[in-house]
């Protein structure tokens, strides 16, 4: 769940970014190696702030029993899990609830990055 609200996540911060015109494949805390080279690193950087918002908002769906772990499959060749047809639903509407005000948090970050370039 973690991992599927920071794509969520990255892709919502990767399409602010892109907005203000910066490149994605250019990152202060992640670096470029191998075939990586041309993986948003950018928005993963400005994400690490907002981290804890999809972490609090796993924690209560996990508490209020919106999410259980009858709620998920495993693959066919058992090597991991995904999301019920339904519950996947409920994850994303709740993962991009959490995020409505990430645009309007962002910016001043963004605002004094720009200003340092």
């Amino acid at each position: 769940m973690l991992n599927f609200g920071y794509g969520l996540l990255a892709q919502q911060m990767s399409e602010l970014l892109l907005g203000k015109g910066f490149e994605l494949s250019i990152g202060f805390i992640h670096q470029s190696e191998g075939s990586n080279r041309y993986w948003n690193m950018l928005a993963y950087d400005f994400i690490e702030p907002f981290r804890v918002w999809i972490d609090n908002s796993v924690k209560e769906m996990i508490a209020e029993k919106e999410i259980k772990p009858t709620d998920f499959k495993f693959s066919d060749d058992l090597s991991y899990m995904v999301f019920k047809d339904h519950e996947l639903e409920i994850a994303v509407n709740r993962f991009m609830e959490t995020l409505s005000p990430l645009e309007h948090k962002a910016l001043p970050i963004i605002r004094n990055v720009e200003n340092m370039l």
